[in-house]
């Protein structure tokens, strides 16, 4: 059926309609049936026999350590009755997991498309995720923090020896600790010059 279009000057074809198509379909039905066959064999036969990939990967969540409650006694006892992950430790972890930050930086450093790349998302995931748990739930600046208090409390300590061997040898201060470390250093020491001079070296 084509419609002259009086301005332009030529037919213009017009859309089939459902019964145009289906009386096709129905002169062709062989070629129709075995082109629909051949489809759905083929998707049948790569759902069953089609390359599949999987892999796994497993997180232990642990409590880092007991939280020691702040007190201005000396030793104050540690709380160890809260030492299980609760639920919303677990699903606070599961969160970390999903996040959009997360995910993303996966698929960015993956490249995700090729199945073979699916042990390096997971090791991506999991860098990501062990990452971003860090920053959670450890404060800014801690391990800073620590190292710092560490060189500090060596260096005082380095001191305070230092302060004490001179007080003593200025008061001619006798210690039973300090003669037993004396005796030990100095027997030591010998043992080690006669080694020398019996093993040859």
């Amino acid at each position: 059926m084509t419609d002259e279009d009086p301005i332009r000057g030529y037919a213009q074809q017009s859309i089939p309609t459902v019964r145009e198509l289906a009386m096709v379909l129905f002169r062709q039905r062989r070629v129709f049936v075995c082109a629909a066959g051949l489809v759905f064999r083929s998707a049948v036969l790569y759902a069953v026999t089609g390359t599949t990939y999987q892999a796994s990967m497993k997180i232990l969540v642990r409590r880092g350590r007991a939280d020691a409650p702040v007190s201005s006694g000396e030793n104050a006892p540690l709380d160890l009755t809260h030492l299980a992950v609760t639920e919303e430790e677990l699903n606070s972890e599961v969160e970390l997991l999903r996040d959009n930050d997360v995910l993303r930086r996966v698929v960015e450093e993956t490249g995700i498309g090729d199945p073979q790349k699916a042990a390096r998302v997971l090791r991506a995931l999991e860098n990501a995720y062990l990452e971003k748990h860090l920053n959670v739930h450890r404060p800014n600046g801690e391990l800073r923090f620590f190292t710092q208090q560490t060189a500090e409390s060596k260096r005082q300590l380095d001191e305070t020896k230092e302060q004490l061997l001179r007080f003593t040898t200025q008061h001619q201060v006798v210690s039973a600790g300090l003669l037993r470390d004396q005796a030990r250093w100095i027997t030591q020491t010998s043992s080690r010059k006669s080694c020398i001079g019996s093993c040859g070296v």
